[in-house]
């Protein structure tokens, strides 16, 4: 049976591990319901300033990188697929206008 499509409107924290090949990509978090035109840099911003921390060597954002799911590494596919990370809805981390 041929997989559900991918939404296009959500993106994954990944965290990248490079030391040894191949190279992983492991799903931190899934933000979900992002609106057309918000870009990697929105959602980085928008993350921090709603308290997420994605680190390592304590080290903001070190080897982490924010990509769209349908353009990520077939194991953040994957793990969107089977749930495997959290999900927050873009609205969710959107400061009070």
């Amino acid at each position: 049976m041929p997989q559900a499509k991918i939404p296009k409107d959500v993106w994954a924290v990944v965290h990248h591990i490079h030391v040894r090949t191949p190279h992983r990509h492991i799903v931190e978090l899934f933000v979900t319901d992002v609106p057309e035109g918000v870009n990697a840099d929105d959602i980085q911003r928008a993350l921090t300033r709603a308290g997420h921390v994605f680190q390592e060597f304590n080290i903001p954002y070190a080897n982490h990188y924010i990509e769209r799911v349908t353009d990520a590494a077939d194991e953040a596919v994957g793990a969107w697929r089977n749930g495997t990370a959290r999900a927050v809805k873009w609205d969710d981390i959107q400061e009070e206008k």
